[in-house]
Formats: C-alpha cells, structure tokens, sequence
C-alpha cells in the first residue's frame, strides 16, 4: 500500500455498538444521525453518522503512517553529523588530487577551481552546522513517541468536533467515554497492537480534555 492510499477501515458491528452506547448519553440514537458534509465539488450532502466517523478513523491510519515515517531528532542529528563529516572529507580529497594542481595532457583546471571549491563547502558547512543549532540539545524521548502523541492529539481533536457537532460537550466524562470507544478499535489497527495497550484510560483522556480546553485562547 504507497503512503498515499486512504487505508480501508469499518467498525466491527460490536465496535459500533460500544460506540453507540457511548453516545446514548446524549438521548440520540446513533444510527439515525446524519451530518451534513461538502464533497470536493462543493456540493452538500448528508452522511451517516457511522460513515463518517470511519473516515475519520481512515484519515487517521493514514496521517499516523505518514507521522511515524518522518525521522526521529536522534536519526537526523546522526544524518547531519554524517554529511558534514563527509563533506570534510570530500573538500580534503579535492584539495589534495593532483589534477587540480597540475596540467595533465594539456588539461588544465580552472584557475578559480580550488577557491571556488572553498567558498562552496564552507557554504555547506556553515548550512549544516546551522541545521544542527536549529535541532536544539537532543532530547531523551525523540521521535516514534512523540510522533505517536501528535496522531493521535490529531484524531482525537477530529472526533472531538464531531461529538460536538451532535450535541456534546468537549470536556467531561461523556466526551472521554466516546473518544475512547471509537479509538480502541482505530488505534489497535494502526499500531497493531492488543486492544488493551493501544489507548489510554478514560480517565486520561477526561484529564487530555481538560488541558485542551484550557489551552485553547480566549
């Protein structure tokens, strides 16, 4: 499957009943809830309630392959380092081969050729070493984690504007139990681990909630 394919995904009929359950709260009946939606020409139409929470989970599977492709700060440090030891070497090989320093068959290299060279690589040095200010001191949970939160920070503000748009509230122990009962099955898929492992508790995602909504300006 290329990066670009939207991943095929479907709650299972006991997924959407947990799912549902968790939006009885609300006094509606899930399968009877249509949100209105534009399609890419512009057109609006209504879609299922069900429908659309599985393309959510679908933009999810698919922006969290996207997230978890994209190099840890550690791996690009070890890039960057990498390239400048190696373009050292390559200016030291340069400098040193005696085809720039003599005519060879009547060959001459251009007479600016080693400054040139010069101004080049220090340009590529001081690019690089700039690169490798801007990545900060190194952290010690880089990467896969923090790629991980941001996924899933994103999905969870998606279903968030949905539970809002029919009827809930975006803090509290309602807004958890259904953010939760729609990513146990969406996140075991994309992390593909046990049910059990792959979300946190409610009670983290009410404290999530919270912290959200305090964040968000005035």
């Amino acid at each position: 499957m290329s990066s670009t394919t939207i991943p095929r995904f479907t709650l299972s009929p006991a997924d959407w009943a947990t799912i549902k359950s968790a939006i009885a709260v609300l006094g509606v009946d899930a399968d009877l809830i249509m949100l209105e939606r534009s399609s890419r020409n512009g057109t609006i139409h209504d879609t299922a309630l069900r429908s659309t929470i599985e393309g959510t989970a679908r933009i999810h599977l698919l922006r969290d392959k996207a997230l978890r492709l994209v190099p840890t700060q550690k791996v690009f440090r070890d890039s960057v380092i990498a390239l400048r030891e190696d373009a050292e070497r390559l200016r030291s090989r340069i400098a040193a081969l005696p085809t720039f320093w003599v005519s060879i068959n009547g060959h001459e290299t251009d007479a600016d050729m080693l400054v040139a060279t010069d101004v080049y690589f220090d340009k590529l040095v001081r690019n690089i070493d700039d690169a490798m200010h801007a990545l900060g001191p190194e952290r010690k949970k880089p990467g896969s984690g923090a790629s991980k939160k941001s996924s899933r920070d994103f999905f969870w503000t998606d279903l968030l504007a949905i539970w809002r748009e029919i009827g809930g509230e975006e803090t509290g122990v309602a807004a958890a139990r259904f953010l939760y009962a729609v990513s146990v099955p969406v996140m075991a898929e994309s992390l593909a681990v046990s049910r059990g492992n792959a979300v946190p508790p409610e009670k983290a995602i009410v404290k999530w909630l919270a912290r959200r909504s305090k964040a968000k300006p005035e």
